[in-house]
């Protein structure tokens, strides 16, 4: 029978840290994040699941894996929280329901995904038996597709709209590509449009060429607002429908720095962008009402190298901050995870019991785990 085991509680409290906070109202810091449970779930014969490598995503008790299995078609393998079991979706890349590749999914309720092929700019949406309902055109030039770069999409429904990060085919060697790109795509699900590009990069982004490390983003739509976090920026932005700056606010932590300038060589660019330091994500939290911005450092990263083997030694000191932030973007705790204590940032969820973290100590390749993290509110 496939299980989740549930590990006696272990109730870590980590405290909050407030002489390293930007933001003014971490002067008052009462809420504080802890460490609850760790779930495991154990993975059948059947089903293939890659740690880190293609797209995966989450829905209220759900969480998904999209697996490449074979040569015309690809495995969605869900894990239902409440039925304690799997479920697999066979998605075709050749003929009826085809999918045309590998791409990014993510839920619209416990029978249908939206699905975000990399081959073609469409957005199809798909039910548990594989069938294609709907394809929605991103752009019919093929100009622009999902930012594929975000293997966990959040989609945004507003006013009979679905939102979602966009990228268009641009140069990140040319400056211009920082003036003309497009972030953000809406698509009116009851017309046979192309995506409504929308959204600018910010005006720190301009006059300089960045490295594909560096303008890595991912956005949340929230009510009428789009709030947008780039990984190498202090600031997390929000924008209207319209595409208009509506503010900024820092939410930052001293210990990541800012991007350094493109280099020539790809290496060198993920060395600099990984020693710096960078905010891979910002997720929501509606039983809470908080956001979650994960911030990744190394405490070694103030000495210099040169090449990717010399950065084994400072990949020990990897740091896992988590900066909660209210839904006017004032902080409210932050809390710093080393690596010893195993809370990664490249799988979670979100329910009503809190935040999960997926666990590095992972002991059984038939198993996956989680830290239950729960948001606990001061006086």
């Amino acid at each position: 029978m496939k299980v989740i085991h549930i590990i006696i509680p272990i109730i870590l409290l980590i405290t909050s840290c407030k002489s390293d906070i930007s933001n003014e109202s971490t002067k008052h810091l009462s809420e504080v994040l802890f460490v609850a449970d760790t779930i495991k779930i154990s993975i059948p014969d059947k089903v293939a699941i890659e740690d880190f490598g293609t797209s995966w995503n989450f829905h209220k008790n759900m969480i998904g894996f999209l697996s490449p299995t074979a040569v015309n078609y690809l495995n969605l393998n869900i894990y239902d929280f409440n039925r304690n079991n799997w479920v697999k979706v066979k998605l075709n890349l050749e003929g009826p329901d085809q999918v045309f590749s590998e791409g990014s999914f993510a839920f619209i309720s416990d029978s249908l995904f939206y699905y975000f092929p990399a081959a073609k700019p469409v957005v199809l949406k798909i039910n548990f038996s594989g069938q294609v309902l709907q394809s929605h055109s991103i752009s019919t030039d093929r100009s622009a597709n999902y930012y594929l770069m975000n293997k966990n999409p959040v989609i945004g429904y507003v006013n009979g709209q679905i939102g979602f990060d966009l990228s268009e085919h641009a140069s990140l060697g040319d400056p211009e590509t920082f003036y003309t790109s497009r972030l953000y795509g809406l698509i009116d699900t009851a017309k046979q449009q192309d995506a409504l590009k929308i959204i600018d990069y910010p005006e720190e982004f301009h006059g300089k060429v960045w490295s594909s490390n560096s303008v890595g983003r991912n956005s949340y739509l929230l009510n009428d607002t789009i709030y947008f976090n780039f990984v190498k920026s202090k600031f997390i932005y929000r924008y209207d429908l319209n595409g208009n700056l509506i503010d900024k606010k820092m939410a930052d932590i001293p210990e990541i720095k800012d991007a350094k300038v493109r280099s020539n060589s790809s290496m060198t660019d993920l060395i600099n962008h990984e020693m710096a330091g960078y905010y891979p994500k910002l997720v929501y939290d509606p039983w809470q009402k908080v956001f979650y911005r994960f911030g990744v450092y190394y405490a070694s990263a103030n000495r210099e190298i040169s090449k990717f083997s010399e950065f084994a030694q400072v990949a020990k000191t990897r740091t896992l901050a988590i900066i909660v932030l209210n839904k006017n973007l004032d902080i409210l705790g932050v809390n710093r995870f080393g690596l010893a204590e195993g809370v990664s940032e490249k799988h979670y969820f979100i329910n009503n019991q809190g935040l999960y973290l997926y666990s590095l100590h992972r002991k059984k390749e038939d198993e996956l785990a989680f830290y239950l993290l729960r948001f606990s509110r001061g006086e």
